[in-house]
């Protein structure tokens, strides 16, 4: 009797003949390989659930509110986000609704910040710090100068910012 590996290894070797086979004992015998499949899916329904699952999530994707099935690129072989390299769950991230082809296997967390680099959060933010700022040296603090000279500010209670000094490190 061979072991599982065996099975496996004799698999690979002649995949394309087994393959080959398969289909056409399913072309000549519709009914029967149908009736097998069903039984499958009744003795192992968390099986078929995780397979539809993961194929989904593989070659559908949301497209203005709808799913399309999509070419998308291939799933990272050693599943690890595109941009932060951590391996988790990934998703895939496009960026042109007519090219859904176009995208990168991320994390949830890249994939958060993706979106929000698109719709110009990081400039928004960088304008309203700026802006922050400006305000700050116009109120007379010079904060810019005083922090380089190891002043620190700090806020109260009432959200306004006063000065602490601090040693510097090392002195």
């Amino acid at each position: 009797m061979q072991t599982k590996e065996q099975r496996h290894q004799y698999y690979l070797r002649n995949r394309e003949k087994i393959i080959g086979h398969n289909s056409k004992y399913k072309k000549e015998h519709r009914a029967r390989a149908t009736e097998l499949d069903r039984a499958r899916r009744v003795e192992h329904p968390e099986d078929y659930r995780a397979y539809n699952k993961e194929y989904a999530r593989k070659n559908t994707m949301r497209v203005n509110g709808a799913y399309v099935r999509a070419h998308k690129r291939p799933y990272p072989p050693d599943e690890c986000c595109e941009l932060c390299r951590k391996q988790r769950q990934l998703v895939y991230h496009h960026w042109d609704d007519e090219l859904p082809e176009l995208g990168m296997w991320i994390c949830r967390g890249c994939h958060f910040k993706a979106e929000d680099a698109e719709r110009g959060w990081p400039i928004k933010y960088l304008a309203l710090k700026k802006k922050l700022e400006d305000e700050i040296l116009l109120d007379g603090r010079e904060l810019l100068v005083k922090l380089s000279n190891g002043f620190m500010p700090v806020a109260d209670s009432n959200m306004s910012i006063s000065l602490n000094v601090t040693k510097p490190k090392g002195g």
